[in-house]
């Protein structure tokens, strides 16, 4: 019995980005990239493969770190001053190109031979053989892959990781011609993916870029924010980082009100914010319940003497008026 995520795959008979070549390690695969595909848009490209390994099908999911244009006769010094004299070999230039493409891997899984069993995260044993296709992402396979749950929270958190550094990336060319992004990055459940010491590579690695970008990107017009049940988890840099705060009923025990206090300095501010009621008794109807808000930072219009706001808000927005 095969396993649904490689009947999938197997049914993927176009987005070829290229071959396994040569050389590649665990980490780090290069692929030959096929000619219609030479002219496309591969940087930064989510990719697969499926390999065998000890009779076993695994999932190598990767991202095309960097491209790089090989032609032997532009190498050979020989050819050089004809280069020099006539910009370019007959017949040569051009036609003789090769590009290879890097992969950095991401994640690999196991793909078990039964429609029940889990397939299982996977860490390469050996570098993967030459001739290997390999494809686009698309959403039929990632589908497959959600359907599964296979490695929710890492695959995930492979994918924000994608997105911010596209967004990144943006931010830095727009900059560079004197320009900005206008662009905020919610994050929900942020506790997920930006976590203290979590032993997933993919989330510690995610934690490390969104710290760094945190820090750097406000120059690009680029703001984030980060909505989570418990902020106890969020990295401390990031809460360091955070210049408004918005604070619902709940967070009211344990290291998370300790949390608080500390941002808030504040003792009679963080007895009010004790005083929350649970919005589910506010009314028997939940489209009447009301949902008390502490904010802290500059969006108060008390921010200057320190202390924060407190709203209530509405389900309908009729309710606002």
């Amino acid at each position: 019995m095969s396993n649904p995520i490689l009947e999938v795959i197997n049914k993927q008979t176009s987005d070829t980005v290229g071959i396994t070549g040569s050389p590649s390690t665990t980490i780090e695969i290069n692929i030959d990239i096929k000619e219609e595909s030479k002219l496309g848009r591969i940087l930064g490209q989510m990719v697969y493969f499926v390999l065998q390994e000890e009779g076993q099908n695994v999932l190598v999911i990767g991202q095309v770190t960097s491209i790089e244009t090989q032609n032997r006769w532009h190498q050979d010094p020989s050819f050089k001053g004809v280069i020099r004299l006539h910009g370019s070999l007959s017949h040569l230039s051009g036609r003789a190109d090769n590009r290879v493409a890097t992969i950095s891997v991401q994640v690999a899984y196991a793909l078990e031979d039964s429609k029940e069993s889990d397939s299982k995260g996977h860490i390469l044993g050996t570098s993967p053989s030459t001739g290997i296709e390999v494809k686009k992402m698309n959403n039929a396979v990632m589908n497959a892959l959600k359907k599964k749950k296979l490695g929710s929270e890492n695959i995930k958190a492979m994918f924000v990781r994608i997105i911010e550094n596209e967004i990144k990336t943006i931010g830095e060319d727009l900059y560079t011609d004197g320009k900005k992004v206008n662009c905020l990055v919610v994050m929900d459940e942020a506790h997920r993916y930006i976590s203290n010491g979590s032993s997933d590579p993919q989330i510690a690695e995610l934690t490390t870029e969104i710290v760094d970008s945190v820090r750097t990107t406000r120059k690009y017009g680029i703001g984030y924010m980060f909505i989570t049940q418990t902020i106890e988890s969020l990295d401390k840099e990031i809460l360091q980082q955070i210049r408004i705060f918005s604070f619902g009923y709940g967070l009211t025990v344990g290291t998370e009100i300790k949390t608080i206090s500390n941002l808030l300095n504040n003792e009679s501010a963080l007895q009010l914010y004790k005083s929350f009621i649970d919005p589910s008794s506010s009314h028997t109807k939940p489209e009447l319940r009301r949902y008390p808000f502490m904010f802290f930072g500059s969006v108060s219009p008390l921010s200057f003497t320190g202390a924060p706001l407190f709203i209530e808000v509405y389900n309908n927005p009729s309710d606002f008026r």
